[in-house]
């Protein structure tokens, strides 16, 4: 591992270096490595390792009687070892973040993504290659059981397993050399830099692609899946010539079933190896792309959806928005003095008794300006006697404005409403409708309506029993808010 000076080092700049400090303060990231790593993770590998502890006592016992078990017996070996090596990873990531903040364990982090994951990568192949093993004991077996003896024998299988073992490690031995850990001299921190054999498209054409590809997914799923397809055509065939209630026959059926079953599973997951295989291509180094992203990109589509929402907001909304941002929405308080099924009249009298009260204050308060303004006014005073009527292109720009909210009284969505199509057909009677109220002084009887609503006033220790602590929310329809 080298170690090296911020100038020298130039694939980190000053600027990526703030956005690191910025993403320290990520809780969220250190809760998602947590909750995803260490628990879930975590849990998901303790359950397999339960499993394939089970599985090697159970088979331990017997492995020297059958070839079959020795390969369940050696599958479950390998896939403890990966368990083990993806545990030693993530298992302690997120339990240190947690306790000790988002950079802590960061050199840990690095050194398990450059070569721990490999060597997990090793022991699933020695799986894959073991898996291929058990189904070709079954297909022998089921297929050709004339040839059992020759080639179902423990000792073949542990030979073929310690192949296994060595070609793998030979195989993936240089996926070590693609990546060395670099030393930030002022951080402290170690990072992933790429060198010149990950750096050939030769390498990564040949080997990284399509030898990877091959020995890890190809070759593996294509022969599988011809082994499988054979088996349950031979079981098939089988069943209608033999007795059913032969006990023998039908442990060899359950255990020819369950290595099917393994394949299945096994066909799925190595699917995202070679996906994985190619976005380490595509993304390099990838050990800085494989941080906590999903975090940060939720942040920055949150950020972009609540900066258009505020573009586009008028000033109510923007409060709204605000108080949601901030989660200072005000719960709903109903007086408790007042029983439930007499809350509403209370309010409506209360209200009522208030608009009456402002009508008195205005009666007064017009006639007196009315008084003053009269002699004051000259002959040449402008007076408004009539409204100019609205045109069909004025209306839709009024409505096409309206806020995309569907209220109580709305009869049709809003945003169904300000569909083109509908709209159109709406206009015509629409803009009917508001010339004929502007010339008459008068609106439909249905534009009157609305759903009141008693709020609590926004001001600190009010008392909710208090009736003129309240005041009234009206819920129009949406064509009166525009």
């Amino acid at each position: 591992m080298a170690t090296i000076s911020t100038q020298v080092y130039s694939t980190e700049s000053g600027v990526e270096l703030q956005q690191e400090l910025d993403l320290s303060q990520f809780y969220s990231c250190i809760l998602y490595y947590f909750i995803f790593g260490s628990c879930i993770g975590g849990l998901l590998i303790v359950f397999g390792l339960a499993g394939n502890g089970i599985t090697i006592v159970i088979m331990g016992r017997e492995r020297k009687k059958s070839a079959t078990i020795n390969c369940l017996f050696m599958l479950a070996i390998a896939d403890s070892f990966v368990l083990l090596t993806y545990g030693f990873i993530v298992i302690p990531m997120g339990l240190r973040k947690l306790a000790y903040g988002l950079w802590s364990g960061h050199n840990y982090e690095f050194t398990s993504f450059i070569y721990a994951v490999e060597v997990a990568r090793i022991f699933n192949q020695v799986s894959a290659f073991i898996i291929m093993l058990v189904t070709f004991q079954r297909y022998v077996s089921v297929c050709l059981p004339h040839r059992a003896k020759q080639l179902c024998s423990v000792r073949l299988v542990n030979i073929l397993t310690g192949i296994s073992y060595i070609a793998s490690i030979l195989f993936f031995l240089p996926n070590f050399f693609t990546y060395v850990l670099v030393k930030n001299s002022v951080t402290h921190r170690y990072y992933a830099e790429s060198q010149p054999l990950v750096l050939s498209s030769t390498f990564q054409i040949l080997y990284a692609t399509l030898a990877t590809g091959l020995v890890t997914y190809v070759i593996p799923v294509s022969t599988l899946s011809f082994m499988s397809i054979q088996i349950l055509g031979s079981i098939t065939a089988q069943n209608k010539t033999m007795r059913q209630t032969v006990h023998r026959n039908q442990v060899r059926k359950d255990l020819t079933l369950s290595s099917i079953a393994i394949v299945v599973i096994f066909t799925i997951c190595q699917s995202f190896m070679f996906i994985r295989r190619v976005l380490m291509w595509v993304y390099d180094p990838y050990s800085r792309f494989v941080r906590c992203k999903v975090v940060s990109l939720i942040r920055k589509n949150r950020a972009a959806y609540f900066k258009d929402k505020f573009k586009n907001a008028i000033q109510k909304e923007n409060f709204r928005l605000v108080g949601g941002l901030l989660h200072s929405e005000d719960k709903p308080s109903m007086p408790s003095n007042i029983p439930e099924e007499d809350l509403a009249q209370a309010f409506n009298d209360f209200f009522t008794y208030k608009i009456c009260r402002i009508r008195m204050d205005l009666d007064k308060s017009t006639t007196l300006s009315t008084e003053g303004t009269s002699s004051q006014r000259g002959s040449d005073y402008p007076e408004l006697n009539r409204f100019r009527p609205q045109t069909e292109e004025e209306i839709r720009e009024i409505i096409k404005r309206c806020p995309q909210k569907t209220y109580t009284l709305d009869s049709i969505l809003t945003v169904l409403f300000k569909n083109e199509e509908v709209l159109n057909s709406a206009l015509p009677m629409l803009t009917q409708i508001i010339n004929l109220s502007l010339e008459s002084g008068s609106v439909p009887e249905d534009f009157k309506r609305a759903v009141i609503t008693s709020i609590l006033k926004k001001k600190h220790d009010l008392d909710v029993n208090e009736l003129k602590n309240y005041h009234s929310h009206r819920d129009r329809p949406t064509i009166l808010l525009c």
